[in-house]
């Protein structure tokens, strides 16, 4: 494949993803009583449901406790943010999903990724999503490596 061909399909990729993908902020309460403030985190997740509003993120990010996490959607043009609510952390693979109530955005500027697992082949070229904390969507070609 040219490199021609791998550009244009990085392109076509980011075209069709970009729109689904959030950039997480994470906020930790710290115990009662201990100094400092709040831990704060930043994360990447994915549409995967629009239709109930579910998002597909890594393991460590759906934390089991206590979490306020909002999500923004960084292609659009008004930059639209909701709140996260974590709902499941798969106990055994690196992922978890969270949930956005969708009656607070317009469901016509949101699509899902479609997930295709057989699609997952050691070699297959991907592009990886992630964000400059909030500010700007990232991305890096590689390929996978294990499954």
């Amino acid at each position: 494949m040219s490199q021609k061909v791998r550009n244009e399909n990085v392109q076509f990729l980011i075209k069709k993803c970009a729109p689904s993908v959030l950039a997480i902020s994470l906020e930790y309460p710290r115990k009662f009583g201990l100094e400092g403030r709040a831990l704060i985190g930043f994360a990447t997740g994915f549409v995967v449901d629009a239709e109930n509003g579910l998002v597909l993120s890594n393991k460590h990010v759906v934390q089991d406790g206590i979490v306020r996490a909002k999500g923004v959607f960084l292609h659009h043009k008004d930059k639209p943010e909701v709140p996260l609510l974590p709902i499941y952390r798969d106990p055994v693979h690196d992922f978890g999903f969270f949930r956005y109530d969708v009656g607070l955005i317009s469901k016509d500027i949101i699509q899902a990724i479609s997930l295709f697992p057989e699609g997952a082949q050691v070699g297959t070229p991907v592009v990886i999503f992630g964000n400059q904390q909030k500010s700007h969507l990232s991305f890096q070609r590689g390929s996978i490596l294990d499954t």
